[in-house]
């Protein structure tokens, strides 16, 4: 399986339409490395913001110009007509008087998974956002996949939900401001990677222009010693670019088979203990 990770350079205050043609640009770099997902990171979309403006409106304004809506009947036609599913920018949405930060998983029959962020940062507290309650499991090219957006990836309470289900791929899309929350992230993904033996796609934000983001595209394995072999796959450092990776499946398969392999949620289920 092919996946392009963008790491998308956050500017500010952009129009719709600037903001479109730069994820285009980078949907189409996807595209002609012929991937089967092409990866965008945690809000994005806050290109569309301007943070010398009262930030309260602005969400608002979004919602009245249904641009979330928007962006995704556009990438909902773009992943039928190429047959790639895409994991669009995540948007702030108004529910119910309560504003999310929900990402869109989209697939080219025109499914939309619609994932909200469950745990948040002091920021987005910051900002009066809610969280999420529900974490979906889907079935991406035969593969149990889920989202974890960004802090969702540090929390036990979700892998301890995750030890039941045998996933085989993790999505992380990520907005970080300096690299000790890079490290967190990435660090924390490789860790749910060990644990249920199976591959996270991490990508990010970057601060090219206003370096206010620090973001960093890479692919995790189990790292047993089925998968110790494999060259590191990551992009560069906090700079813009599509970052396309090269996921064995049937290594993943054939190594969670095997009973001696290192797997620890599988071993948890197995050996139930009181501690």
């Amino acid at each position: 399986m092919k996946i392009s990770a963008v790491q998308f350079p956050v500017d500010s205050a952009l129009g719709f339409d600037r903001f479109l043609e730069k994820n285009l640009n980078y949907f189409q770099q996807a595209v002609q490395n012929k991937s089967q997902l092409c990866l965008f990171p945690e809000l994005a979309s806050l290109d569309l913001i301007d943070f010398k403006k009262q930030l309260a409106s602005q969400w608002q304004s979004l919602q009245e110009q249904d641009l979330f809506q928007k962006y995704i009947q556009i990438f909902k036609n773009l992943s039928t007509e190429n047959n790639i599913s895409v994991l669009g920018s995540s948007f702030p949405v108004i529910e119910n008087n309560q504003i999310y930060n929900v990402a869109p998983m989209i697939f080219p029959d025109g499914k939309v998974i619609l994932q909200k962020k469950i745990f948040l940062t002091p920021g987005e507290v910051e900002w009066n956002w809610s969280h999420g309650h529900q974490l979906h499991k889907f079935d991406f090219m035969g593969l149990k996949t889920c989202i974890l957006i960004c802090h969702d990836s540090e929390f036990p309470q979700i892998s301890e939900s995750l030890s039941r289900e045998n996933v085989d791929l993790l999505l992380v899309p990520s907005m970080t401001e300096n690299h000790s929350g890079l490290e967190r992230v990435r660090f924390c993904s490789q860790a749910r990677a060990i644990e249920h033996h199976c591959y996270a796609v991490v990508t990010g934000t970057t601060g090219v222009q206003k370096k206010d983001y620090t973001g960093q595209a890479c692919l995790l394995t189990p790292r047993n010693l089925h998968f110790a072999d494999l060259p590191e796959q990551i992009g560069r450092y906090n700079e813009a670019q599509v970052v396309h990776f090269n996921l064995d499946l049937d290594l993943l398969k054939k190594s969670k088979a095997l009973s001696d392999t290192i797997f620890p949620c599988r071993d948890q289920r197995e050996r139930r203990l009181t501690l």
